[in-house]
């Protein structure tokens, strides 16, 4: 398949000290990683992109930052890649060129500076401390040819303390601490074509405190956890050139100006917001070789720059993605049941689970036209946008095996998840742009009920492992996949397939060296296979493929 190849080189290093009672080590490694995006499609190229209403009469700042537009302000009645207008039309928000570009490709990069360490029973009340400090500075570029189109970019700092101490001999609970900044961006050279950032320079700092606690009974364990966590995301908004934008305008003045000035400036402020999540286990062995377990958790998770600020194409997905400055935090209440047995040669576990979201966030596509023509095109340019709406996800995970002799072991499996958005908010439905003497007009409609996007397709699969001996190990995996049929708004229906994988192992002592080589043989019917569950659905996976590795310890 074009542009589907691949290249990898990756290295570590670490050092360690270890004693008695723990250890401290520091370790640096690096990974560099170059490959093909067989998605693009050069249909695209000098063409800009039409999302939004004509909202820069009373808000010129948007045409620099559209991160900052409102829901109001998303055109979902006709988003388009706009390949007509030339550059510089006020309503297109994306990129204008006119040039040959050699095929795209991803030149990442990332490195990464840990220090790690442990010291165990170091008082009477605290069996182990552990933390770890680490640095990652990550970059990938998409490039077409030798021109960078956008460079991302994440510098971190992470730490982390755990404290976990045993009360008595049925209790044992841990307390943390950790920490998070990074500095985000995906930023492009601005050129004639290109005057605008897919993501601007942000500051991510998450600061966290959780407990963890588990109490063994006869036959029940319980298990509780909490964590609580503040985050702040801070955008580098240029104030001065908002206000100055807003007063040079000469649709408002007096009052409404200063109000709008004011909104505008508003906006501009860190996302900042708190979030606790909690969680009950319940595991209860109520025969020899039966366990019955509950997981009842309320989760909170707080979005991240991308999916609040980020507004541009992205050339390794073919989209052009717009987040949503206005998304709350994630709620979910989950629940979990699954049933176990383990017998000498008998073994099975089914799962089932209920995940109901109050404000699911999700990346939505919201066009299905190019102009007033639809696009028939497989490739097409999709218009993605962050938003959020209550949703419900129910699933189901079954396994079965069974040891027929000490050599062969074989199980059976599959799994099931549906999920659906639901009491969505409204949207615009016909719109009637501003005159010179008449406001504009927008109409709300209701959203219907839909699939979530990008939801996996049931799944059932057989697997036989081997042990033929100390030293020689063996399996044969066969996986179907079912059409997915069930597709939200905009998306198509994917087929499914057969995957057949095999594997192979032998393991020996060489001196002091630990040593294993390895054959895995994937895909070996070499069908074409689809992933409903990535952004592109379109694009095969790989096809029939072999890796023949080694391993040394020493």
């Amino acid at each position: 398949m074009p542009e589907s190849w691949a290249k990898s080189k990756a290295g570590s290093v670490g050092l360690s000290w270890v004693g008695d009672k723990g250890y401290i080590g520091v370790a640096v490694s690096e990974r560099k990683d170059k490959y093909g995006l067989p998605a693009h499609n050069h249909l695209y190229e000098g063409c800009s992109v039409i999302s939004i209403f004509d909202s820069f009469r009373y808000r010129p700042y948007l045409q620099k930052y559209p991160q900052l537009i409102d829901e109001s302000d998303v055109n979902y009645i006709n988003p388009r890649p706009d390949c007509e207008h030339a550059h510089g039309n006020s309503e297109s928000h994306g990129i204008q060129d006119k040039h040959d570009h050699a095929p795209p490709f991803i030149d990442l990069v990332t490195k990464r500076y840990d220090l790690r360490g442990e010291w165990q029973n170091p008082t009477s009340w605290i069996s182990k401390v552990r933390g770890n400090v680490g640095y990652v500075d990550y970059q990938h570029d998409e490039k077409e040819g030798n021109i960078v189109s956008t460079s991302f970019k994440n510098k971190g700092k992470v730490a982390r303390l755990e404290l976990t101490h045993e009360p008595t001999e049925r209790l044992k609970m841990l307390w943390g601490l950790q920490y998070l900044q990074q500095d985000n961006s995906a930023e492009s050279p601005v050129t004639q074509w290109r005057n605008q950032q897919v993501l601007t320079k942000n500051d991510l700092t998450n600061q966290s405190i959780f407990a963890m606690g588990k109490y063994d009974f006869d036959k029940l364990s319980v298990e509780l956890g909490t964590r609580l966590e503040k985050q702040k995301v801070a955008m580098d908004f240029d104030k001065d050139y908002i206000e100055n934008r807003m007063r040079q305008s000469s649709w408002l003045k007096g009052e409404k100006l200063e109000n709008a000035i004011t909104y505008a400036l508003d906006a501009t402020k860190p996302n900042e917001k708190t979030a606790h999540s909690y969680a009950l286990g319940l595991n209860y062995q109520f025969l020899p070789d039966y366990t019955l377990s509950l997981n009842v958790s309320h989760q909170e998770r707080l979005p991240n720059s991308q999916e609040l600020y980020t507004h541009g194409m992205h050339l390794a997905t073919n989209s052009f993605e717009i987040g949503n400055r206005h998304l709350q935090k994630e709620k979910s209440n989950n629940y979990e049941l699954t049933l176990a047995y383990q017998g000498d040669k008998l073994d099975y576990k089914v799962s089932g689970y209920l995940y109901d979201f109050d404000n699911y966030i999700y990346l939505q596509s919201i066009n299905e036209y190019l102009g007033t023509a639809r696009i028939q095109h497989v490739r097409q340019l999709r218009i993605n946008r962050y938003d959020q709406s209550p949703a419900k996800f129910y699933g189901a995970e079954v396994s079965i095996g069974y040891q027929f002799s000490p050599i062969y072991y074989a199980s059976i499996f599959g799994d099931y998840v549906k999920g659906r958005l639901h009491d969505m908010p409204d949207i615009v439905v016909d719109y009637k742009p501003a005159g010179w003497f008449d406001p504009e007009v927008k109409t709300y409609g209701k959203q219907e009920d839909r699939y979530t996007p990008r939801l996996p397709p049931m799944r059932l699969g057989a697997k036989v492992q081997a042990d033929f001996d100390e030293k020689w190990s063996g399996s044969l995996e066969f996986v179907h996949t079912f059409d997915q049929e069930r597709v939200s708004k905009f998306e198509g229906i994917t087929k499914g397939n057969n995957l057949l994988n095999m594997g192979i192992d032998y393991k020996n002592f060489l001196g002091n060296a630990d040593y294993s080589i390895f054959f895995k043989a994937n895909n070996l019917l070499d069908e074409k296979v689809y992933a409903h569950e990535t952004f592109l659905p379109y694009i095969p996976q790989m096809g029939r493929n072999f890796s023949l590795g080694i391993n040394v310890k020493f």
